[in-house]
């Protein structure tokens, strides 16, 4: 090695040794000294004090403290933030929502909590000490009553010892010395079920309730959310809030890959503060990723935490930060996000956790710098803007040309086929050269194909897409996850086109994300139906489109139609009903394990297909009312947040009526008709048939409505189609005369309505 690679390799091994000494200087700050004392609280013996028939307030929940012990825990960075009181109380509560009160009721039984509680532990950020030091009086108590083991098993599921997490708002309220309305209580009830109020300001939906869980063998701990709304409290809703602490410019991200799948980069943060006397920032990545460094303005250290195993890194500033500001942050890490097995995959366990995010829906705008393997490819999201090979290894810059959501990339050796077609983006199919063997001859232009076909069909029914080329790339797992201008499909789907219509239906969802989810995004959780239910009836629309009849598109209809029937039915019970569509991903919970694949993706799909089947006319099959609203709706919302209120008005103008009654009984409620459908038929003087038809619920909803299509045929084939509109419990109708003698009449001939039906006779509805 001669003296100058020798100088160079010096100074890098010097620069490496001084980030890994600095990086373990971090974690002697404040944050760790705070940290301790909320992992480790106890009670301080000289503040305890009794106190009788007081009802502490905390927007939709009261405790009413009967009579018992408070006992005060010791200070937190010199403040009293935490109380525990043991005694006899009770816990009232109601949710000002319908929505809400049904969601209480799944879970209780009940559309309103009284709950008897013997003790709670509350956290705090307010006012809550001192409203309670006013009303009881102090007593010098040496037994607890066990109050420290009431703290220790209720920070067991806002905290973790061994990873060194705290609950970030409080920990934030602690770390700047402010005070704010974040308020947090456990406790159990009479039935011993754990039960968590939370006021959290800086929430988008300030109230919620939690119920706990202990699984497994290990006792791991679980929050199921069951209620969250916004405060209705006047003092909450005028207190200042601030649901984003900083708004994200931009991100450069230098990242380098080795042959091994080794992962090293570096993530530039451009950002500016939104609510200004910050000290603390709090940003999420890949639990198993390193920190080394982060500098400051690019040039100062700053200190950091990121414990081992821990997906939470707290950034810690000197001064405080100010409102309308630029700051940068640098940080360098590394560790275990990518794997390599010997067929050349690569494995990117976090799409989206690779690189530190300050939440999951902040737009920015990215520059991402790749150095990996010149035997590999690398796809990104942005456009490629350079490229250059030294060697083994090739360097590649992307950008976007405006702020995105999400930001991704996947690596591997690829076989590459391109489609230019006139009116579309380009579009490149990457296919694994070694991932996986047994592919049918000729798949990659099976996908290629239906890619290809699948933009041009939701082009000409939804709208122009601003994209100059869409990449698809195969990935080795079991999903499909798609980008803007980037998609990645399961290898599944590489090794053959399945005869059930499946693939076609994967393959056209994930490229219908490229309308809705990114073009068209959604506003919150709520609306998240707007992106997974759109874009899985979207690809169900593409498969009818693609083949030679609508069995395909029908068995699926139906399979999901019995899924959502049936879910959690069995012989000698049933399990928890679902929840709405409205509530998002809070329809998954320990008692509803999978809800939110069935409800929001599948039970989204089957509330267009109805909206769909209203829309057509069935003599033509002419459903050209339906794609027009879709267009309306996409044009409206294009490169916007939408939300379900807005999808709502854009169907109540295509419909030309107030459709409450539909948004109300599927995507608010859960209710699914159960009929019983009669007729009865009369040969008239004229010598044609007058036919009467009756309905009736099983189930009641006195505020049901459907519009129903009804086949009536006659043994040598003739037939009538008429559509019925049925409201409330029960409907008696007359359908005009007809000319032949009817055979049969079938309810709901065309799949149109979410529900089932059975034939009685007339005289069993009543």
């Amino acid at each position: 090695m001669n003296s100058k690679l020798l100088n160079i390799f010096l100074i890098i091994f010097t620069i490496a040794v001084h980030v890994n000494i600095f990086s373990q200087k971090q974690l002697g700050s404040n944050y760790e000294k705070v940290l301790n004392e909320l992992l480790n609280m106890k009670v301080d013996s000289a503040r305890t004090g009794s106190i009788e028939k007081y009802t502490l307030t905390r927007d939709a929940g009261k405790y009413f403290f009967e009579s018992g012990i408070v006992y005060p825990c010791k200070p937190i960075n010199e403040k009293i933030r935490a109380a525990v009181f043991v005694g006899k109380g009770i816990f009232s509560y109601m949710p000002p929502l319908k929505i809400e009160q049904d969601q209480l009721s799944r879970f209780y039984e009940k559309r309103n909590l009284n709950s008897e509680f013997e003790y709670v532990f509350m956290l705090f950020a307010d006012s809550t000490f001192e409203e309670l030091e006013k009303h009881f009086s102090y007593e010098n108590l040496n037994n607890y009553d066990n109050a420290d083991d009431v703290i220790k098993e209720t920070l067991r599921f806002i905290s973790d010892k061994d990873k060194k997490y705290f609950e970030t708002v409080l920990m934030k309220a602690v770390l700047e010395d402010r005070r704010n309305i974040f308020f947090f209580s456990g406790f159990e009830n009479e039935d011993s079920r754990r039960m968590f109020y939370e006021v959290d300001p800086f929430s988008s939906e300030e109230i919620k309730l939690h119920e706990g869980h202990l699984e497994g063998f290990n006792r791991r701990t679980r929050l199921d959310n069951v209620n969250s709304f916004n405060a209705v409290s006047d003092k909450i809703n005028n207190e200042e809030k601030y649901n984003d602490f900083i708004d994200i410019e931009k991100y450069k991200l230098d990242v380098t890959i080795e042959e091994n799948a080794d992962f090293s980069a570096s993530a530039e943060i451009i950002f500016i503060p939104e609510a200004g006397n910050q000290k603390y920032l709090n940003f999420l990545m890949y639990h198993k990723l390193e920190i080394d460094s982060v500098l400051f303005q690019n040039q100062k250290h700053t200190k950091f935490f990121k414990p081992e195993d821990n997906a939470n890194l707290r950034i810690e500033f000197e001064e405080e930060l100010k409102t309308d500001s630029v700051y940068s942050l640098k940080v360098f890490y590394k560790g275990d996000v990518l794997e390599r097995n010997l067929n050349a995959w690569f494995y990117l366990k976090t799409s989206g956790g690779w690189f530190p995010r300050y939440g999951t829906r902040k737009y920015s705008n990215y520059e991402l710098t790749f150095k990996y393997p010149s035997s590999m490819d690398l796809l990104s999201v942005g456009e490629k803007i350079y490229e250059s090979e030294i060697g083994r290894v090739k360097f590649a810059r992307w950008t976007t040309k405006e702020k995105i959501r999400n930001a991704s990339f996947n690596i591997g050796a690829f076989k590459t086929f391109e489609y230019n077609e006139v009116g579309i983006p380009k579009i490149k199919v990457y296919h694994s050269k070694y991932g996986h063997r047994g592919s049918v001859r000729g798949i990659e232009n099976e996908v290629g194909s239906d890619v290809v076909n699948a933009v041009k069909y939701f082009r000409d029914n939804f709208g122009e897409i601003e994209s100059d080329s869409l990449t698809v790339t195969e990935i080795p797992f079991y999903h499909g996850e798609a980008f803007p201008d980037l998609i990645h499909l399961s290898f599944v789907t590489f090794t053959n086109t399945r005869y059930t219509g499946f693939d076609h239906k994967f393959r056209g969802h994930e490229v219908a994300h490229q309308w809705w989810g990114i073009n068209v995004d959604f506003e919150t959780y709520h609306d998240q139906w707007l992106s997974e239910g759109f874009a899985e009836y979207s690809g169900l629309m593409f498969l009818q489109h693609e083949s030679e009849n609508d069995e395909k598109f029908n068995t699926i209809l139906e399979e999901y139609k019995d899924e959502i029937i049936n879910n959690r039915k069995q012989i000698f019970w049933e399990g928890q009903e679902s929840g709405p569509i409205y509530l998002g991903i809070r329809t998954s919970g320990k008692e509803t394990e999978g809800d939110y694949n069935l409800i929001i993706y599948r039970k989204g799909a089957w509330v267009l297909h109805m909206l769909r089947m209203m829309l057509t006319d069935h003599s033509t099959k002419d459903d050209s009312k339906f794609k027009n609203m879709m267009k309306e709706y996409y044009q409206t919302y294009k490169g916007k947040k939408a939300n379900t209120a807005g999808f709502h008005k854009i169907v109540n103008k295509h419909f030309n009526e107030n459709m409450d009654w539909f948004f109300n009984q599927w995507v608010y409620d859960t209710f699914i008709p159960f009929y019983n459908f009669a007729y009865e038929t009369e040969k008239t003087e004229d010598g044609k048939y007058k036919i009467k038809c009756k309905t009736s619920l099983e189930n009641s909803y006195p505020e049901h409505k459907a519009i129903v299509p009804i086949l009536i045929k006659s043994e040598d084939e003739k037939f009538e189609r008429y559509f019925i509109k049925l409201e409330g419990d029960k409907t008696e109708l007359e359908l005009p005369p007809i000319s032949f003698e009817p055979d049969e009449i079938i309810f709901d001939y065309l799949n149109s309505v979410l529900g089932e039906v059975d034939y009685v006779d007339w005289e069993d509805i009543e």
